[in-house]
């Protein structure tokens, strides 16, 4: 079974959370930078922002454990440490 064009090139981005719906999520994060230009509201501007962070929070989370294997624990515990605590 082949994949579709657009399941490879979905595949070989980087950035993106595990769980799928939460790539959806990452749509706030324009539209949030849509709104501050275009002069929308402080309460809308934050409220997307605020809703663009949870799934970039995962993906910190996945990028420290990945370098955490390839680079060894204890440059993993480093990252993650001056990185903060991430809860995915």
């Amino acid at each position: 079974m082949s994949k579709s064009r657009a399941q490879a090139w979905w595949e070989r981005i980087p950035f993106r959370a595990e769980a799928p719906w939460l790539n959806v999520l990452l749509l706030a994060i324009p539209a949030a930078i849509v709104l501050h230009f275009t002069g929308g509201s402080a309460f809308l501007i934050f409220l997307f922002a605020a809703i663009g962070i949870i799934p970039l929070a995962g993906i910190l989370g996945d990028s420290t454990e990945a370098l955490s294997e390839r680079a060894g624990p204890t440059v993993g515990v480093s990252v993650a440490r001056a990185a903060g605590p991430t809860y995915s």
